[in-house]
């Protein structure tokens, strides 16, 4: 039964990847997991309830990072370690089922759900909440140790990293080159960071 519930989810992403929520029918959904459309509705009650899901078990489980395996040393290795797992993340954020970030859908879909969702948008700005937070904490660290030394705030340097990546990330991702989302970042974070320096 749970096998069944993650073909349909796997299926129903993969359309969604192609094309958007709204422009998927059920019967493509139906179709593609070679069940019938009751034995669909034994599993979800709506492609709404579908798409939900979806959202919960893909996208929110990519930025729901565990910050507390990262570095609490340095801001230097903190970075790495928030790369890292952000790599991990994007192209594989549950189970094996490969998203293609390539697409702009990816953004899209989450965009479409925060739209849709008010519990999904809420999701999402509690994991920026929880992002900053840890940012900030490795920047005060760095700050008290003399890793770093700025006249800027530690939200401020905080906001810096974190939005670098995720203007690389979606610059890259319009632009089909997400293989290069490591370089980029890593270039811009040491050049920031050595002009953080102490």
């Amino acid at each position: 039964m749970k096998d069944t519930k993650e073909i349909i989810l796997k299926v129903a992403l993969g359309l969604f990847l192609q094309d958007s929520f709204k422009g998927v029918t059920m019967n493509q959904i139906v179709k593609l997991t070679g069940m019938s459309k009751g034995a669909f509705y034994h599993y979800f009650k709506s492609k709404e309830q579908l798409f939900e899901e979806i959202l919960n078990s893909y996208f929110l489980d990519s930025v729901a990072l565990d910050y507390s395996k990262f570095s609490k040393e340095s801001l230097y290795q903190f970075g790495r370690d928030y790369l890292s797992e952000i790599e991990k993340s994007i192209v594989v954020p549950k189970g094996s089922t490969k998203l293609s970030p390539h697409h702009t859908n990816y953004f899209f879909l989450i965009f479409e759900g925060m739209k849709a969702f008010p519990s999904f948008r809420r999701k999402m700005n509690d994991n920026q909440k929880t992002e900053l937070a840890a940012w900030k904490t490795i920047v005060g660290t760095a700050r008290k140790k003399r890793e770093i030394k700025s006249r800027m705030t530690d939200e401020q340097i905080a906001k810096l990293f974190i939005f670098i990546t995720d203007g690389v990330g979606t610059r890259l991702i319009m632009g089909n080159r997400l293989e290069d989302m490591e370089d980029e970042i890593l270039s811009l974070w040491d050049g920031l960071y050595n002009q953080l320096k102490a």
